[in-house]
């Protein structure tokens, strides 16, 4: 992907910096330029209207601590996506006040996105879905996963992407 990080519009994000390859990440390629940007290319199947509803999404927490998206383009077929950089750290084992810290985040975004309009869930994955894809895939929550009974819903934010970069 060096002709990625060649393009003007990417490599202004990048300058100087190290540019570090995300070690998990299902639905694109992901790179980290720490203290600047998150670079996405997501794969060319990857639906675009998904991508539009985690830009909606994101732009309705604008407010709480969420990347926020810098920019978006097609490259050789595929869509990118720019994400601020948030600094934090990664724990595959939390403790307690993280997990409390965590569910109060969970709450609080949960609430936030009640509001929001329902057409933009039903285009996301159900449930069900995201559990049978994350027993596929590499994660350190696999085995946790796996254990766990789920009650769908077609009304619920979740994460599709369940692995330790995307909770700091």
């Amino acid at each position: 992907m060096e002709q990625l990080f060649k393009l003007d519009r990417v490599r202004n994000y990048i300058g100087n910096s190290r540019v570090y390859e995300a070690e998990y990440g299902v639905s694109a390629d992901v790179w980290i330029i720490p203290n600047k940007v998150v670079i996405k290319l997501f794969s060319k199947s990857y639906p675009t209207h998904r991508l539009d509803c985690e830009i909606y999404i994101l732009n309705s927490l604008a407010d709480m601590s969420v990347a926020k998206v810098i920019d978006r383009f097609s490259y050789m077929d595929r869509e990118v996506i720019i994400y601020e950089y948030l600094e934090g750290s990664v724990s595959t084992k939390p403790n307690i006040y993280q997990i409390e810290s965590i569910a109060k985040f969970m709450s609080r975004m949960h609430t936030k996105l009640s509001k929001i309009d329902k057409c933009y869930l039903q285009k996301l994955y159900s449930i069900d879905t995201l559990k049978s894809r994350t027993l596929f895939r590499k994660s350190p929550f696999k085995d946790d996963i796996k254990s766990l009974e789920f009650i769908s819903s077609d009304e619920t934010i979740i994460h599709g992407d369940l692995f330790p970069d995307n909770a700091l």
